[in-house]
């Protein structure tokens, strides 16, 4: 009932350099090759190729809500393999199957950069034995600089949702994009940092409240509604009401550390002055994030 890393990506990406050079597509191939074992259906568009300057994806993983229902979460997904730099875009599965996203379509989000290049460090997968559909990416420096690029719950965690169609919404009205750059969340027409705890804080009414663990459980909202209700052995989430309420920025690293509580190392993510943080159980292994 412990998080541990099973893997770290072998392929080297260069800053610059011909498009097969770059070896971005090698990088991002494997990511999505690793996700095949975490439940995901991933299909690669006819053509894709390492000398090609877009390359496309589709995603697809079928969950059970915790309220019962199945659900498929759908995306789409386009590598921008230029010379001298790579973008890469999410887009919404429903409208469209991967064939019908070009080079116009509009996406639901946009990153460049985020992935580690040549000696920079490397991208580690990280997994949880309760549940393997559950997983964990992180980019590492070659200083040790750590930062979260996925977070994705096990089974029987997502809330149920209505579908929408429209290019402008994502596959369900809220959904965690598999791997992200930024907005890590889409939440009806607009992307939002994720939050963990209860869905509100009245922190003002508890300045003098005992922070609270909960084991087993974890919920992820966007202050709104909890998107995730996540219930797993080795996921917690720790709360200190005195404190200020405070959304994770996935693309900071002070948001990514180590924690030693009561002789447990937890991988702790969320900002450390916010009210709630989430705890992930590395058991006796200390997982070395940026402590």
């Amino acid at each position: 009932m412990t998080w541990s890393k099973i893997h770290t990506s072998t392929v080297v990406t260069q800053a610059s350099g011909g498009y097969a050079d770059s070896k971005r597509y090698e990088q991002w191939a494997e990511i999505f090759s690793w996700l095949t074992g975490r439940g995901w259906t991933v299909t690669e568009r006819t053509g894709n190729s390492t000398s090609n300057e877009h390359n496309y994806w589709r995603l697809e993983k079928t969950v059970t809500t915790y309220e019962g229902a199945s659900q498929t979460l759908l995306w789409n997904f386009r590598l921008s393999n230029a010379i001298s730099s790579a973008s890469a875009n999410w887009f919404n599965g429903r409208a469209g199957d991967i064939n019908a996203v070009g080079t116009n379509t509009t996406p639901l989000q946009n990153f460049s950069g985020f992935l580690p290049d040549a000696t920079l460090g490397g991208v580690e997968f990280w997994q949880s034995d309760e549940d393997n559909d559950s997983y964990m990416i992180v980019t590492r420096t070659t200083a040790g600089v750590c930062q979260t690029q996925a977070l994705f719950p096990g089974e029987n965690s997502y809330r149920t949702s209505g579908s929408a169609t429209s290019a402008t919404f994502g596959p369900y009205y809220n959904s965690i994009y598999p791997v992200w750059g930024a907005d890590q969340m889409r939440v009806a027409s607009g992307d939002k940092e994720m939050g963990f705890g209860e869905v509100s804080h009245a922190h003002g009414n508890h300045s003098n409240a005992t922070p609270v663990i909960t084991h087993g459980e974890l919920h992820i909202h966007d202050e709104a509604s909890s998107i995730i209700k996540w219930r797993q052995a080795d996921v917690s989430t720790l709360e200190d009401f005195s404190l200020a309420r405070l959304e994770w920025n996935s693309n900071g690293s002070s948001t990514l550390n180590t924690r030693i509580i009561d002789g447990t190392y937890y991988i702790q993510l969320g900002d450390q002055n916010g009210c709630a943080v989430a705890l992930l159980d590395a058991g006796s292994v200390n997982p070395n994030m940026n402590a």
